[in-house]
Parts: structure tokens; sequence; C-alpha cells
């Protein structure tokens, strides 16, 4: 299937894969056979206990211990965009091959910028045209 795809400059991803994307929508209702989404199930769960998402600040998450867990299985994927030390220098985190991270300032991109400004333009004029 093919997607129209566009590039969000905005804080976080800015492009995730489609496959990870297709996957993310075959699990939504029922992760790894759960039967439940991510979203209803409790913190607590050992399933819940296998994803790590830390999109707040860096220090939250041990990247030592968070590595051990991915490696011997016990998380079975993490997402990332802030850092212990930023920018981070833990390339056996950051290239491991279950593990997503994205700039956490995509908006402070020069392209970003210019993208928002037209898009401000584009809404002004609209009102007032």
């Amino acid at each position: 299937m093919q997607y129209n795809r566009i590039f969000n400059f905005s804080a976080g991803p800015s492009m995730l894969p489609v496959p990870v994307l297709e996957r993310c929508r075959d699990e939504m209702l029922n992760y790894r056979g759960s039967g439940m989404s991510v979203m209803e199930m409790s913190h607590r769960s050992k399933v819940f206990e296998e994803i790590a998402v830390n999109a707040g600040r860096g220090y939250l998450i041990d990247e030592d211990a968070l590595l051990r867990g991915l490696e011997s299985g016990r998380v079975r994927a993490a997402g990332l965009d802030v850092y212990a030390a930023e920018p981070t220098a833990n390339s056996a985190l950051t290239s491991h091959p279950r593990v997503t991270c994205t700039p956490h300032i995509g908006a402070a991109a020069a392209e970003a910028q210019q993208r928002v400004g037209a898009e401000l333009v584009s809404i002004i004029d609209e009102i007032f045209a």
C-alpha cells in the first residue's frame, strides 16, 4: 500500500517508518495477544514492563540498565527522545535494533521554523482574504 507521507517537524518523531506504523496499527487493539491495547493495560503488568518510553526527562531512565534489559530480552523495545546527557554518547543504546530514537527538539530545526512560518502566513491569508 502506498501512503502520502509528510515530514512533521514538531517535537517528537518527525517520521516513523511505515512498517513500524503498520505494526503499531496491528497491535493497537491486542498488544502481543494480551487482549488489551497498551493504553488499557496496567503499567505494572508483565507485558507493559517490556516496553520503555521516555519523552520526558533523560534522567528518568537508567540507560545502562535499559541496555541490559534489552540485551537480556526483559525489555522488548524502547522509544527515546531524551537522554541522561545530551547529546548522548551511548551509541550501544541508540544503535540497538529495538530502540527508536528521535530528536526532542525537532521543532527547533530551521526547516521546521520555515514551514511553521509559511503555514501561519497561509492561515492568516485565508482569514483576511
